[in-house]
């Protein structure tokens, strides 16, 4: 039996297992299978041990996935989520999966998985599969350092894309990774209350997390605010003509974005931007600020 499994990592290009596609979004997928007695090898003409089977056939998806149109490819696909990354192989048995978060995942690998939604499986796989999830998000969120991982995960994303530009508002201070790394690492520490998987929509999980008291109800506020403006602005800018910033767009864009963003005109949309940010920030000190300090004294020593 297998399954396709698709999940975003809250600092990859994707947003699409979050249902939020923008123009150049690649697809994050993990496929996984399992077997039972002489199910251990394929049944075709040519029997094959069912691992090799699963790569092949994962193989022949990532190219029918990405095939070459007229107007490009139909999707870039990604599956560097599965266990191992680029080292394992490219089609996981649910075992594996199990047995590496168990011992092996980094935080931030349960972090991505929080939004893993089943796309396809077999008849009664599916149940299996989201099990398996559920325990392996598990056994990463109850150890005492989520928070300490989170932060230093942030500040390894920062060093190696910093962007101080009020337009990147992904990756800039105060920008949807902030808000990612803030949401996806609280719902690490309350599993229960999103029963450990399918967190695709984020006011709701930001108003989740308020309602068990993991966040206070003026920084949902902000984060939640932030999130549906940089949603707006970044579905613009991912087709923006380069560089992107007030200056250089055209004045159709420009008023386009604008309007979309519900402002005036771009300089109100910069002003909200960089309000927005801040705040946002601010928000990421309070949550994981204190972690991310302690995280740099242990890292020191």
């Amino acid at each position: 039996m297998a399954a396709s499994v698709k999940a975003a990592t809250p600092w990859s290009r994707s947003a699409g297992s979050a249902r939020a596609l923008t123009f150049n979004s690649d697809l994050d997928l993990l496929l996984l299978y399992d077997y039972h007695g002489r199910a251990a090898m394929s049944d075709g003409p040519q029997p094959l041990p069912a691992c090799q089977y699963y790569v092949r056939l994962t193989q022949r998806l990532i190219a029918a996935l990405s095939c070459n149109f007229g107007d490009g490819p139909l999707f870039a696909v990604d599956f560097r989520l599965r266990p191992w990354g680029r080292k394992g192989p490219i089609a996981t048995r649910v075992a594996s999966l199990r047995d590496y978060f168990a011992t092996e995942a980094w935080t931030f690998e349960a972090m991505a998985l929080t939004r893993a939604r089943v796309v396809t499986a077999s008849p009664g796989f599916d149940k299996e599969v989201e099990a398996a999830l559920r325990a392996a998000i598990r056994a990463v969120g109850t150890r005492a350092d989520v928070r300490a991982d989170a932060a230093a995960m942030r500040r390894m994303v920062q060093r190696e894309k910093a962007s101080r530009r009020v337009w990147d508002v992904k990756c800039v201070a105060g920008g949807l990774m902030d808000i990612d790394f803030v949401v996806h690492a609280l719902a690490l520490e309350h599993l229960a209350a999103f029963d450990g998987i399918a967190m695709h929509d984020m006011a709701a999980a930001i108003h989740t997390l308020t309602a068990v008291g993991a966040l206070a109800r003026a920084d949902a506020a902000v984060l939640t605010s932030a999130h549906a403006l940089y949603q707006t602005a970044i579905q613009h800018l991912r087709i923006a003509p380069e560089p992107c910033n007030a200056r250089a767009m055209p004045d159709a864009f420009a008023a386009i974005l604008a309007r979309a963003c519900g402002c005036a005109d771009i300089g109100a949309l910069e002003r909200r931007l960089r309000a927005a940010q801040r705040a946002v920030r601010q928000v990421f000190e309070r949550v994981l600020g204190r972690s991310q300090r302690a995280c740099t004294r242990r890292e020191a020593a």
